[in-house]
């Protein structure tokens, strides 16, 4: 068995490392956009310790700025190994690796994607690694695998991949004659073609064979109402196989509402404003028996199931099961908040369930803090063995020791984290050690080990290096409240270079506030680059959603007080910094992006503060063009929702009075626009800027994602918007820019808003 000593001063040098790199200010550079692009991140959950804990696996997204490609590396740390800090051996680079797995003390099973060059299209397999040797042995499935789980020793895989649809000769003929003549189109209903909304997916299970070769079936599925003919299962999300191979756990979209869902408030909430959330299920498969029934009575699209080491039970991580005292009390404060979807993803408690009787037991009562916030969800318990002694996260950094007493979960004890400073995430270990990533908002990610006999801690890893010879920007955490009383947190970055008494330009940009290491934004590389500002000589004020909605019920239609209720978060936030002498209020500019780029739209109409600059990023959302664009009723209703109504008769007035295309009058910010694929979405708003010569650009991504992924998309984005708020803000212009005529273009926009002002 592996032995773990941890100097105590390795330790203790470990903390300050882990607090600050101590540099002198003097010899350390600004940080650039090719730095933000190209941090080095250990990717979410991919840490695995080995079964005899030994080692160590991991994968890290490292992106390439210059072949414009992400390289995902697979490594491979030992752990005897503590004096120095390296990042062990890679055994793997591609395209995209993930779901790593250990199949004993010496092999990793992955899953692995390769692009073809200048191609889009990517193939993923399944890889079996040795870990001593660095062979790499295909496992051959003559599928695309869309998702896949192993059993603990991989003798067994499961993997969904897209249903392959046979179309009869006479549903072919009945194709070319609507296309041919045309057919009738629904309300509501799209645009008429004949394939569903979701995608559907067959599993497939395999069994290794003497020659290591999986032996491939497909699985049969019968959802509940259902004929007795199987049918593949719509949009599959989540596939987790037991350790002994015998049962599946899997997440899809069901057809059939679970008895009892149509009635609980959060599930009529969740169709009303047009989602599928109310459809996905948390299911257990019988692979003997083929047997399929709900395995936890929540929406499965916000659970997060995990095995025990036995198989004789599982873990559910999410809000309390429908039925329970503790479901109402939850969706009554989620409704109360106004923002009902964003609210239940804070409740993220421990249950256990056993498989026999399918019990769910409340193990540990878990919240996240502000809506949105997915802070425990992807921390289930660890070292399961028995199902009755867990290591269950409970904040931050602690986590408390849970064993059954009396038929009921108590805690017997608590590892304090403290140590480890900043974020902690990833985590995974067995009874002698944890093995885990820490970050904080100046202090890139990297592995640390704790040993949970002797409380102590290491650093393993060194992934970005670079960031020693760069100065940040200090943060600092702020709370306040907005004119409603509502409750807001954010995170402020001081301009490198900080000056006590001087008053700077201000950037709010609209972000989770989490601990994780800030070079662009966490989970967002679309528009954000807060460091980037902070070094330019911006205050950065980083903050999400509000805790609370306290504006009076019944003010706005719809559910409008929300973004009443973000905007007065937005313009309290400023006033405080501008009260603290830290900001110029004729210098303040916004950032959005996704959901928040609808809030800084309506903001940039509405409010009475003055934003002399805005980004808003990939939304488009609420506004009359795309009421009706799809023809979806869940759209519309999603609509409806947020504005009380449709864009028609007496609800009109609604649209009229809070969409922001028709609201774009009243702008007096220059606004940048940066929108994937074919961007419809953007242009209403556009189109009413550019009609009423507001100062206004439009970046189209063609095949961008949902936040931006490729490095090359990542970089002309954050360097567009530093160009665009130190232009409007301080004035200035980046000499040869990559886009030569775009400081011309915005000094003849910045005229004609002059002239325009002065009339």
């Amino acid at each position: 068995m592996a032995r773990y000593p941890i100097a105590r001063a390795l330790a203790a040098s470990t903390v300050a490392l882990l607090t600050s790199i101590q540099v002198v200010a003097g010899q350390l550079r600004p940080i650039t956009v090719q730095d933000c692009v190209r941090t080095r991140r250990v990717m979410d959950q991919e840490v695995q310790i080995s079964p005899d804990g030994s080692q160590v696996a991991y994968v890290v997204k490292a992106p390439d700025i210059v072949s414009n490609r992400n390289d995902y590396r697979l490594y491979v740390r030992d752990l005897a190994q503590l004096r120095e800090r390296e990042n062990g051996r890679l055994l793997l680079h591609a395209d995209s690796i993930s779901e790593i797995r250990w199949l004993g003390p010496q092999k990793i099973i992955v899953r692995v994607e390769k692009k073809a060059d200048n191609s889009d299209d990517s193939k993923g397999q399944l890889t079996v690694v040795d870990t001593t040797t660095g062979q790499l042995k295909a496992l051959k499935v003559p599928y695309q695998i869309q998702l896949y789980s192993s059993s603990a020793d991989g003798d067994t895989i499961v993997f969904s991949a897209r249903a392959q649809t046979d179309i009869s000769a006479e549903s072919e003929q009945s194709v070319q004659n609507d296309e041919a003549r045309g057919f009738r189109v629904l309300f509501g209903s799209g645009v008429g073609d004949s394939y569903e909304h979701l995608p559907e997916f067959d599993v497939y299970l395999g069994n290794r064979t003497k020659e290591g070769e999986p032996d491939i079936r497909k699985l049969c599925f019968r959802e509940p109402a259902e004929s007795s003919m199987c049918s593949p299962l719509r949009n599959i999300i989540r596939l987790n196989l037991s350790p002994d191979g015998k049962r599946l756990l899997v997440t899809y979209s069901s057809r059939v509402a679970p008895p009892g869902w149509t009635n609980q408030t959060f599930i009529k909430h969740a169709k009303g404003v047009g989602t599928l959330l109310d459809t996905y299920v948390l299911s257990l498969y019988d692979i003997e028996t083929g047997q399929l029934h709900l395995a936890f009575n929540y929406p499965g699209a916000l659970l997060h199931a995990s095995w025990s080491d036995n198989s004789e039970h599982y873990s559910v991580v999410g809000p309390s099961p429908f039925g329970t005292k503790d479901a109402s009390a939850e969706a009554e404060a989620a409704m109360a908040s106004g923002q009902a979807l964003y609210y239940m993803n804070r409740f993220q408690h421990v249950f256990i369930v056993e498989v026999r009787t399918g019990v769910a037991t409340n193990v540990r009562h878990r919240e996240g803090g502000e809506p949105g916030n997915f802070k425990f969800w992807n921390d289930p318990p660890l070292f399961r063995t028995r199902g009755d002694d867990l290591l269950v996260r409970i904040s931050d950094h602690a986590l408390a020791w849970m064993t059954v007493q009396n038929g009921k979960w108590e805690q017997r004890g608590l590892v304090d984290l403290r140590a480890a400073s900043g974020s902690i995430s990833s985590l995974t270990g067995n009874d002698r050690v944890l093995v885990g990533v820490t970050q904080t908002t100046i202090t890139p990610p990297d592995l640390f080990i704790f040993d949970l006999r002797r409380n102590e801690i290491a650093l393993l890893t060194d992934l970005n290096p670079e960031y020693s010879d760069i100065r940040l920007g200090q943060t600092e955490r702020i709370e306040w409240t907005n004119r409603f009383g509502s409750r807001c947190a954010g995170l402020m970055i001081k301009p490198v270079g900080f000056e006590a008494g001087k008053r700077y330009p201000m950037i709010f940009l609209a972000a989770n506030t989490t601990d994780d290491f800030i070079s662009d934004a966490p989970y967002l590389t679309t528009a954000y680059a807060p460091q980037s500002l902070a070094s330019a000589g911006f205050i950065v004020l980083i903050a999400h959603y509000p805790a609370d909605d306290k504006t009076p019920k019944g003010e706005f239609p719809g559910e409008m007080s929300a973004a009443y209720n973000w905007m007065s978060m937005v313009e309290a936030g400023v006033n405080l910094l501008v009260d603290r002498k830290l900001v110029d209020p004729n210098r303040v500019g916004i950032g959005g992006f996704s959901r928040t780029s609808w809030l800084t739209d309506f903001v940039v109409t509405h409010s009475t503060y003055k934003f002399i600059a805005a980004s808003s990023a990939d939304s488009g959302i609420y506004n009359y063009g795309m009421y009706f664009r799809y023809n979806s009723l869940e759209d519309m209703k999603g609509d409806e929702t947020q504005l009380g109504g449709p864009p028609y008769g007496e609800t009109l007035a609604n649209w009229l009075r809070y969409a922001p295309p028709f609201n774009a009058k009243q702008v007096g910010s220059a606004v940048l626009m940066e929108y994937t694929g074919v961007a419809e979405h953007g242009f209403e708003f556009f189109t009413a800027l550019s009609r009423l010569g507001k100062p206004v650009e439009f970046y189209r991504y063609p095949k961008g994602k949902h936040p931006l992924d490729t490095p090359f998309e990542r970089l002309a984005s954050l360097q567009r918007n530093i160009d665009w708020f130190r232009f409007w803000l301080q004035g200035y212009e980046r000499p040869e820019p990559e886009d030569s005529e775009q400081y011309a273009r915005w000094r003849e926009m910045r005229a004609r808003r002059d002239a325009a002002a002065n009339n």
